[in-house]
């Protein structure tokens, strides 16, 4: 299999193409479409992953985006195995905004995590994490939903701010939730409360869905350091 890519190790760090924009002027109007692509992810069994995501002027003078995650084998050829265009939402509005904030392959190599992000350009209003699991020996992409599992052990309203922190793992993800307390363009705290008083770590399965609090040392994969 011959890649342009270079192959780098498995990151923490939310990847550059969580954010694609289109190319834009000096007023902020988007003047030219953008593309951006990941590094190849390789598994522990020689499994290999990457994305790419698409930022694409319209008509209207807007901006679109179009994200594609594709996998190989050691020995194969690259597929699709997961797109994600513009989506509307419950209250009638659209995320046309979306990018890939992680990929990372389970500690056995078979279970690829993909997250994306989505927001809608031209406002303040805060985005959404999607979180697929991508089964390497079909190649389907599962939607699951980490988040709403850890909100489910808090007493709402409260805030927070969580994170994939990693694979525990081969069947549970590690999400590290920080405590949140938001603030108004004068600096004035929202009455909110956060939900906790400091960082805590949960662990969710992949295949009950169930979310539990995690220990920040427990195990992690060594593909992960």
């Amino acid at each position: 299999m011959c890649s342009p890519f270079a192959v780098r190790p498995q990151s923490l760090k939310p990847l550059p193409t969580e954010f694609v924009n289109c190319v834009t002027n000096q007023r902020g109007v988007p003047t030219a479409s953008n593309k951006q692509r990941t590094p190849l992810v390789k598994s522990s069994v020689g499994n290999i992953a990457y994305g790419e995501v698409t930022a694409e002027t319209s008509r209207g003078g807007s901006c679109q985006n179009n994200t594609t995650v594709y996998t190989a084998g050691s020995n194969g050829s690259f597929r699709p195995v997961l797109q994600q265009g513009v989506e509307r939402i419950p209250d009638g509005s659209i995320y046309d905004g979306n990018g890939i904030a992680y990929l990372s392959w389970s500690p056995s190599g078979r279970n690829l995590l993909a997250v994306l992000f989505q927001w809608t350009y031209g406002t303040d209003a805060g985005g959404n994490y999607k979180y697929f699991v991508i089964g390497k020996e079909d190649n389907s992409a599962n939607l699951i939903f980490p988040e709403r599992a850890i909100w489910e052990k808090f007493k709402p309203p409260c805030n927070a701010l969580i994170s994939f922190n990693g694979w525990v793992d081969n069947q549970r993800i590690r999400l590290e939730v920080r405590p949140f307390v938001a603030t108004d363009e004068e600096g004035k705290r929202d009455p909110t409360p956060a939900c906790i008083k400091e960082t805590t770590m949960f662990s969710f399965d992949i295949v009950t869905k169930a979310a539990s609090r995690a220990s920040p040392m427990g195990n992690r994969d060594n593909s992960q350091r």
